[in-house]
């Protein structure tokens, strides 16, 4: 667990006119050092991502402006993905979470899948999500499994059974973040 239990001492010097009090106060208890944000993203660009057919960057819906990534399926794309191209080095963190928004519409037996992996070959499902969204919804998940790793790839797939019902989803202001294991002790 990223937290550090220990006492800490804090000293003050305290000035009124004349007259200087040393005081010293200690407190033991649970202390929580701060998430490093090991990436943002709110798809400005396209430079931290790859994708296959279906995938790219629209200016048509998103959450931060002015753009988001998107991915598209019909009867001629079954898989679209949208894969980080480099891996986030977790060696040391703890803690770690993946957050972005979502907006989706799967139709039929398609679904928007999270994916991540430790090998960018074996990807672990983190969520399975269809249906209809009805807008943006904020998507948090706990990645603690991949901690200490220092590989990992986040993907987001969109699969489809080959139907001609269209379905699509929409990603924007993605982040990862973690704790560094030497703050938390």
């Amino acid at each position: 667990m990223c937290i550090d239990s220990q006492a800490h001492t804090t000293s003050q010097t305290k000035s009124a006119g004349n007259v200087k009090d040393r005081m010293a106060e200690t407190t033991t208890g649970p202390f929580l050092a701060s998430k490093m944000v090991l990436l943002y993203d709110p798809f400005d660009n396209w430079t931290y991502w790859k994708t296959d057919l279906g995938g790219g960057i629209t200016n048509i819906n998103y959450v931060s402006p002015s753009q988001s990534a998107v991915a598209l399926s019909h009867y001629m794309i079954v898989n679209s993905t949208i894969t980080l191209k480099d891996p986030i080095n977790l060696t040391d963190k703890c803690g770690t979470t993946l957050e972005f928004y979502a907006r989706v519409y799967t139709t039929n037996n398609h679904w928007f899948g999270i994916e991540a992996s430790k090998d960018g070959i074996n990807w672990d499902t983190i969520d399975h999500i269809s249906g209809d969204s009805n807008g943006w919804v904020k998507k948090e998940y706990d990645l603690k499994n991949y901690d200490n790793s220092p590989y990992l790839k986040i993907q987001f797939r969109l699969a489809s059974d080959g139907s001609t019902s269209p379905s699509s989803i929409y990603i924007d202001d993605v982040t990862i973040s973690a704790f560094d294991r030497a703050s938390v002790g």
